[in-house]
Protein backbone atom coordinates (compact mmCIF):
# COMPACT_ATOMS: atom_id res chain seq x y z
CA UNK A 1 0.00 0.00 0.00
CA UNK A 2 1.25 3.42 -1.16
CA UNK A 3 0.29 5.31 2.30
CA UNK A 4 2.43 2.87 4.36
CA UNK A 5 5.44 3.30 2.40
CA UNK A 6 5.12 6.69 3.26
CA UNK A 7 4.04 6.73 6.49
CA UNK A 8 7.42 4.58 7.08
CA UNK A 9 9.05 7.46 6.20
CA UNK A 10 7.86 10.11 8.85
CA UNK A 11 9.36 10.29 12.25
CA UNK A 12 6.76 9.68 15.72
CA UNK A 13 7.35 10.51 18.92
CA UNK A 14 7.17 7.65 21.42
CA UNK A 15 7.19 9.87 24.56
CA UNK A 16 3.58 11.18 25.24
CA UNK A 17 3.96 15.22 25.52
CA UNK A 18 3.86 15.43 29.15
CA UNK A 19 7.02 13.86 29.52
CA UNK A 20 10.34 15.39 28.46
CA UNK A 21 13.02 13.72 27.48
CA UNK A 22 16.24 14.86 30.08
CA UNK A 23 19.14 12.34 28.71
CA UNK A 24 19.28 9.09 26.49
CA UNK A 25 22.61 7.53 27.13
CA UNK A 26 24.20 4.23 25.06
CA UNK A 27 27.17 2.61 26.66
CA UNK A 28 28.92 -0.64 24.96
CA UNK A 29 30.93 -2.92 26.94
CA UNK A 30 33.46 -3.41 26.72
CA UNK A 31 35.11 -0.47 24.90
CA UNK A 32 37.75 -2.58 23.44
CA UNK A 33 37.68 -5.82 21.11
CA UNK A 34 36.61 -8.53 23.58
CA UNK A 35 38.02 -11.35 21.29
CA UNK A 36 41.75 -10.25 21.01
CA UNK A 37 42.74 -12.27 24.00
CA UNK A 38 40.21 -15.17 22.91
CA UNK A 39 42.94 -17.53 24.17
CA UNK A 40 42.41 -15.91 27.26
CA UNK A 41 38.97 -16.85 28.87
CA UNK A 42 38.91 -14.90 32.35
CA UNK A 43 39.97 -11.51 30.18
CA UNK A 44 36.71 -12.24 27.39
CA UNK A 45 33.28 -10.09 28.18
CA UNK A 46 30.09 -10.93 26.77
CA UNK A 47 29.46 -7.61 24.29
CA UNK A 48 26.90 -5.81 25.69
CA UNK A 49 25.03 -2.30 25.45
CA UNK A 50 23.70 -0.62 28.46
CA UNK A 51 21.24 2.29 28.21
CA UNK A 52 19.82 4.54 30.25
CA UNK A 53 16.88 6.90 29.88
CA UNK A 54 16.45 9.82 32.04
CA UNK A 55 12.93 11.84 32.07
CA UNK A 56 10.71 14.53 33.63
CA UNK A 57 7.28 15.41 34.22
CA UNK A 58 6.65 18.75 31.95
CA UNK A 59 3.26 20.19 33.39
CA UNK A 60 4.62 19.34 37.42
CA UNK A 61 2.18 21.75 38.79
CA UNK A 62 -0.95 20.47 36.89
CA UNK A 63 -0.41 17.42 39.02
CA UNK A 64 0.53 18.87 42.27
CA UNK A 65 4.32 19.10 41.93
CA UNK A 66 6.26 22.08 42.56
CA UNK A 67 7.44 23.16 39.20
CA UNK A 68 10.93 23.75 40.17
CA UNK A 69 11.18 20.60 41.46
CA UNK A 70 9.37 18.08 39.01
CA UNK A 71 9.36 14.11 39.28
CA UNK A 72 11.87 12.54 37.46
CA UNK A 73 12.27 9.01 36.21
CA UNK A 74 15.44 6.89 35.32
CA UNK A 75 15.19 4.20 33.51
CA UNK A 76 18.42 1.26 32.63
CA UNK A 77 18.34 -1.89 31.04
CA UNK A 78 21.38 -3.89 29.04
CA UNK A 79 20.63 -5.45 25.41
CA UNK A 80 23.48 -8.26 24.38
CA UNK A 81 23.28 -9.74 21.37
CA UNK A 82 23.61 -13.19 22.64
CA UNK A 83 26.47 -13.83 20.32
CA UNK A 84 29.70 -14.74 21.95
CA UNK A 85 33.01 -16.46 20.91
CA UNK A 86 36.05 -16.24 18.75
CA UNK A 87 34.99 -14.94 14.87
CA UNK A 88 38.33 -15.39 13.82
CA UNK A 89 38.07 -19.68 14.07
Amino acid sequence: NEDFCKQSHVWTSITPPGVIIKNFAFHPAPDRDPYLNFRNTDVQVHPHVFLKLQTELANATQYGFEQNDPPQITLQTAASSRVFGDIRE
